[in-house]
């Protein structure tokens, strides 16, 4: 099987100018069985998105927790990573022993998440359709498509790394 190009996908790399050959890697083929959001919580099964959201009538069944607002809101991304044991934290940066999300905001509205791996570097799902990257940093993925990482969330490991809830 083929690498897959990003340059292909509904998220091409001309829409990620912080994106080049030396601070990122695909490690996963196109697919739309799962989101950024579902990623960055570690669920690889379904797309995870509030469903009241404007234009995911033509995506693939978006599913939402109940009792967490449906709607796209900061506030509504952070309840529902914190129904996930996660708490908010200072920033980015690297501390053994725990997980962390960044969730990208643009005209306040999240865009994104990226979840961060024991590497310390990132990942990413490019797109409800596109691939999955590891990606040496947060500014990598910044831009005009998501925005900047604004919010930050960690919990503490489970001991196996699986950040599955």
């Amino acid at each position: 099987m083929a690498t897959p190009d990003l340059r292909r996908s509904r998220h091409p790399l001309q829409y990620f100018p912080g994106l080049d050959q030396g601070n990122h890697r695909i490690t996963s083929p196109a697919s739309d069985e799962y989101n950024c959001l579902a990623w960055a919580a570690g669920v690889d099964d379904r797309q995870v998105w509030p469903t009241g959201a404007e234009g995911l009538a033509d995506e693939p069944v978006v599913t939402w927790p109940p009792g967490i607002p449906n709607d796209e809101t900061v506030g509504a991304f952070v309840a529902y990573f914190e129904r996930l044991g996660y708490v908010l934290c200072a920033g980015p940066e690297f501390e053994e022993g725990y997980l962390k999300i960044a969730i990208f905001v643009k005209d306040d509205c999240p865009t994104h998440a990226s979840r961060q791996l024991p590497s310390q570097k990132w990942t990413s799902k490019m797109g409800h359709d596109g691939v999955d990257i590891e990606h040496d940093d947060l500014e990598c993925i910044a831009g005009s498509q998501y925005g900047t990482a604004r919010v930050f969330l960690k919990r503490p490991t489970a001991g196996d790394g699986d950040q599955r809830v």
